[in-house]
């Protein structure tokens, strides 16, 4: 992702002040939280939702989406309304 989009990317300065104080229901995934909030982000894009539950998100006024949504938004948003909606019915079944 680095390499796709280096202005994304949070000093581990920043989240490292944060991660210690996150509760999450894999402390492994605690790091990428504390990145989200230190890069000021209202959405994760992770796989693992389940990990992310909306309880902890929502008083932070995030969200969390799987990749797979957040490309049928953005193709969507991009004025393509029949790929997206092609896509939105074709991907689960990959």
């Amino acid at each position: 992702m680095l390499k796709i989009c280096p202005a994304w990317e949070v000093s581990k300065k920043a989240w490292k002040l944060i991660e210690p104080c996150l509760e999450l229901p894999d402390p492994k995934d605690r790091y990428v939280l504390a990145a989200a909030i230190a890069g000021h982000v209202d959405s994760i894009v992770i796989q693992n939702l389940k990990d992310f539950p909306i309880s902890i998100l929502k008083p932070l006024e995030m969200t969390a989406i799987h990749p797979d949504e957040f490309f049928v938004q953005a193709i969507e948003r991009n004025g393509l309304i029949q790929t997206a909606a092609f896509l939105d019915q074709t991907l689960p079944l990959i």
